[in-house]
């Protein structure tokens, strides 16, 4: 059966006597194949959505143990430190 657009509720429907006449036992119209697809849309994509965030992380952290970047480092203070204990910076100057 295909689904029906209502003007009363401004919306689609399976029943087409929605508003109309009244189903009782609300199982004249009912069809399983669209609880099935609602529940496999929110629960697969809540799925997709948790596997992205979770191997956005995994990358995330193995990029950042690849390039050795500390905690200190992410904001420039391993380079600043790096600098001044090599004698780059605040070392004696020549003139």
């Amino acid at each position: 059966m295909p689904i029906i657009f209502s003007g009363i509720y401004m919306s689609w429907f399976f029943d087409p006597h929605v508003g109309y006449i009244e189903d009782s036992q609300g199982s004249t119209y009912y069809n399983v194949l669209q609880l099935f697809n609602n529940a496999m849309i929110c629960f697969g994509l809540s799925g997709l959505y948790l596997m992205f965030a979770i191997s956005l992380w995994i990358k995330r952290s193995s990029i950042a143990a690849t390039l050795g970047v500390a905690q200190g480092e992410q904001h420039g203070e391993g380079v600043a430190h790096s600098l001044v204990s090599n004698g780059h910076v605040g070392g004696p100057m020549a003139i």
